[in-house]
C-alpha cells in the first residue's frame, strides 16, 4: 500500500515511473499503478536491480505531447529480486540525483532498507535524504504482524492520509499495531545481522548441491538460486520441502527464494546443535542433561537453552534451570547467559558433571549402558 500510495500522491494519470524491470511495483503489486493512479511505467534492466545514472537518463522522456511525461524514479532498497542486494550509498543518491534534475520527484522502496542500515551501519535517515517519499515494512525481518510506517514531507503525508483513506486503509485500531511497530524497531534491528549470517552461510551450502547451478550473490537475508534442468521443477522442490516444514518459494520454473528471519533463527541454533550434539555423544553425555531450544517441560531435563523470553520465563517459573542464549531481545532477563556455542558446551559441561549418572530413565533412542544415542530417528525429541 506505501508505494501505490506514494505513487498517486506523486503522480498524475498518464505520466511515466521509471523503475527497474525487477522490483516489487512492477512484479508483486497486481498491476496497481495502473488501475489505482492511471499511470505507464518504464522499467530499467539493471544489475541485480541496481541500475545507473546512464539507465536514468536513456530513459527519461523528451518534452513532447505524443509522449508521457517521465515523473518520477523508484528504487529498492534492498532489491527482493536481486537477492536482498544492498545500493551502495553512492549509487543510490547519484540516480536520485539525475531524477531530480530532470524533475522527477523520487521514492524508495524500502520495504527491507533496515537490512541495508544492518549489513552497512548507514543509517535509514542517511540512505533516504535525496528521496522525496520512502517507507519500511515492520512486517519482515524485524518480525512484527502487521504494519509500515510512510515518510515524506508534511505536505506529501497529508496528501497520503487522504490517499489511504480513500482506498480503505483507515483503521481505528492503528495503536495496537504501533505497538508492535515498536517493540520490533527497539529489539529486532541489532538481531538482522544473525539473518545475514544464516543466510550466508545456506547459500554457501548450496553450492555443493548437484541440483543448483547459480546462486545469486549474498549480502544480507534473501538467497535467491537457479534449479539445473534436469532438477525438480521450483514448484516440485517447494511441495516437497514443505512437507519437511521448510518453506521456501517459486520464482519461475527453476528459480526459489529463501528467506531468512527472526521466526527462523533456531535454523542457525539447529545447525549449531547439531554439531553439539556430536559433541555430547563423544563426551558421552547423557541428552537427557539438557534440552535443546524449546519449552519441552514434558521432558522434565536437568537444563534447558533458550533464548525466548516467554519460554525463559515460563520454565524458570516451573523450577527449572535455564541458560539464556543471549540476544537483544532477552537482554534484560537475569542469569547463566552464552552468547555462543563454545560458551553453551562450557556451561553444559558444568551441569552434566553434577547430573552423570542421575538419570533414572533414558529418552527413546537411548542405548542405556553406553549413555548416547544408538540411533537417531525424526521422531526422536
Amino acid at each position: 500500500m506505501c508505494n501505490e500510495i506514494a505513487i498517486t500522491v506523486q503522480t498524475s494519470p498518464g505520466d511515466e515511473i521509471l523503475c527497474d524491470r525487477s522490483c516489487h511495483i512492477i512484479n508483486f503489486e497486481g498491476g496497481a499503478p495502473a488501475a489505482m493512479s492511471g499511470v505507464m511505467i518504464h522499467p530499467l534492466d539493471g544489475k541485480y536491480g541496481q541500475f545507473t545514472e546512464k539507465d536514468v537518463m536513456q530513459a527519461l522522456r523528451p518534452k513532447s505531447r505524443h509522449m508521457p511525461i517521465s515523473r518520477m524514479l523508484c528504487a529498492e532498497q534492498t532489491v527482493n529480486l536481486g537477492g536482498g542486494g544492498v545500493w551502495p550509498l553512492e549509487k543510490l543518491d547519484s540516480v536520485a540525483q539525475v531524477a531530480k534534475q530532470s524533475g522527477l520527484s523520487t521514492h524508495l522502496d524500502g520495504a527491507r532498507l533496515l537490512n541495508a542500515c544492518a549489513k552497512t551501519g548507514i543509517s535509514a535517515a542517511r540512505y533516504s535524504r535525496e528521496y522525496d517519499s520512502c517507507w519500511i515494512d515492520f512486517t519482515k525481518g524485524l518480525g512484527a504482524p502487521v504494519g509500515a510506517v510512510l515518510a515524506g514531507s508534511a505536505e506529501f503525508i497529508e496528501a497520503a492520509w487522504r490517499v489511504k483513506q480513500r482506498i480503505g486503509g483507515a483503521m481505528r485500531q492503528s495503536g495496537v499495531i504501533a505497538s508492535f511497530c515498536l517493540y520490533a524497531l527497539e529489539n529486532n534491528v541489532e538481531r538482522l545481522v544473525e539473518d545475514h549470517a544464516l543466510a550466508t552461510k545456506i547459500s554457501d551450502s548450496l553450492g555443493s548441491f548437484p541440483g543448483i547451478v547459480n546462486v545469486l550473490p549474498v549480502e544480507t537475508n534473501i538467497i535467491i538460486a537457479d534449479l539445473a534442468a534436469d532438477a525438480p521443477s521450483a514448484a516440485q522442490l517447494v511441495s516437497k520441502l514443505r512437507e519437511e516444514s521448510i518453506h521456501i518459494g517459486a520464482f519461475g520454473e527453476k528459480r526459489i527464494r529463501i528467506v531468512t528471519h527472526r521466526l527462523y533463527v533456531n535454523w542457525g541454533h539447529a545447525i549449531a546443535i547439531a554439531d553439539t550434539a556430536d559433541w555430547l555423544d563423544r563426551a558421552k553425555i547423557p541428552y537427557r542433561d539438557i534440552c535443546f531450544l524449546g519449552a519441552k517441560p514434558d521432558v522434565a531435563a536437568h537444563a534447558y537453552i533458550e533464548d525466548g523470553p516467554h519460554n525463559i520465563v515460563g520454565l524458570r517459573d516451573a523450577g527449572h534451570d535455564v541458560i539464556i542464549f543471549a540476544h537483544p531481545y532477552n537482554r534484560d532477563l537475569e542469569g547463566p547467559r552464552a552468547t555462543n556455542w563454545a560458551e553453551v558446551e562450557e556451561m553444559v559441561l558444568a551441569r552434566a558433571a553434577n547430573h552423570r549418572g542421575a538419570v533414572p530413565q533414558q529418552l527413546p533412542g537411548f542405548d542405556a549402558g553406553a549413555d548416547r544415542l544408538s540411533t537417531r530417528t525424526r521422531d526422536t525429541p
